[in-house]
């Protein structure tokens, strides 16, 4: 009987003491909840903190919005005929495209365009006509995009049948003033004046 208490004993304290090392050893290996990461230098022994950066980019810094407005005057010579009641119509477009321009992968938030017209009615020999373009565009690249700017020009005549006025485009002018013009700061306001421009 002593032999088989002995052989109990001795198989109980085995299985107790498994039990202590499987505990010490899921203490040693549990996540920490406190600490900071970094390396001890095995020589000096001193500590280096690992710096930490959060991967996901600040919503300040990925997305701006980007305004502001365009005011662009026309200053135009009239040589067509004219007669009374035409109509000058200055139409400005304002466009850019929001990329980052490394390949094989482009990230941004695509194209952005604006437009607006301004009217003259019965220009003479010379006519100023001014258009404003206000904008308001989400970019994530703003101090790298750039600003296309076109334009187009119509001289309008406005022919009488009886009590209905039917409008013809008499005189036609188109142009890209700018490509690749840099991009204002945000909240500006940017005067364009284009001249030498005849109809």
């Amino acid at each position: 009987m002593s032999t088989l208490k002995g052989i109990l004993y001795c198989v109980c304290l085995i299985a107790l003491t498994q039990l202590a090392w499987s505990q010490g050893n899921w203490g040693s290996h549990a996540p920490r909840e406190n600490g900071v990461p970094g390396h001890v230098d095995p020589i000096t022994g001193a500590f280096t903190a690992r710096a930490q950066t959060d991967p996901r980019p600040s919503p300040d810094t990925k997305y701006n919005i980007w305004t502001g407005e365009y005011e662009i005057t026309f200053s135009v010579t009239i040589k067509s005929a004219t007669q009374s009641g035409d109509l000058l119509t200055c139409y400005a477009e304002i466009s850019t495209y929001d990329e980052d321009n490394v390949s094989p992968y482009t990230v941004g938030t695509g194209g952005w365009d604006e437009h607006a017209t301004g009217t003259v009615t019965s220009p003479g020999s010379t006519a100023s006509c001014i258009v404003d373009v206000p904008y308001e565009w989400v970019l994530i690249y703003p101090t790298a995009d750039t600003v296309d700017i076109y334009y187009k020009l119509d001289l309008i005549h406005g022919y009488a049948f009886g009590s209905t006025t039917t409008p013809e485009d008499y005189r036609h002018s188109d142009h890209t003033y700018n490509e690749s013009a840099t991009m204002p700061l945000n909240g500006a306001t940017t005067s364009i004046t284009i001249s030498n421009l005849t109809l």
